[in-house]
Formats: structure tokens, sequence, C-alpha cells
């Protein structure tokens, strides 16, 4: 039986995996205990995503809203936490 299987959950992503029902492309500090436990197993580790563009939109006003500031600071601190060097 060939099927796709979708989801939008990680931890469900690295639960089909330890099941033995696929691969996933998956954060390396998302599995690292498992991959050291080999319970998971690294493929195609020399192949690498494309980076993916990230633009925030918001209305112009002329004062930036609380709400917006601190997403906004939120969303850049969590990207520059993930770039790979």
């Amino acid at each position: 039986m060939n099927t796709d299987i979708a989801v939008n959950e990680t931890e469900l992503y690295i639960k089909l995996c330890l099941d033995g029902y696929g691969i996933a492309q998956l954060a390396e500090k998302l599995v690292l205990e498992h991959l050291k436990e080999e319970r998971l197993i690294a493929v195609l580790q020399n192949w690498c995503p494309l980076p993916v563009t990230v633009t925030l939109l918001y209305p112009h006003q002329r004062f930036l809203s609380p709400a917006i500031r601190v997403f906004s600071d939120w969303v850049a601190d969590l990207i520059s936490e993930n770039q790979v060097n």
C-alpha cells in the first residue's frame, strides 16, 4: 500500500517516524535524543532545503502598537535563534 500522510503537528511527525511510517524533514534539535539513542537515523544528511524568506506585514501606523511590536520582536528572535551557519 502506497499512502501519503500529511500532518501539521511536529510531535506526530516524530511519532510516525518512530513507528516506521516513513521519513520526515525535521529540525535536528527536535530529534537529537532519538538520534543519539538510535531510535531514528539521519538520511540525506548532505541535502538541505533552500532558505525561506519570512515577511511580517501589518498596517502602516505612525506608532506601532505594543502587540505588534512584541510579536515582531518575538518572530525576529525566533528566526535569529534558528539560523543555520
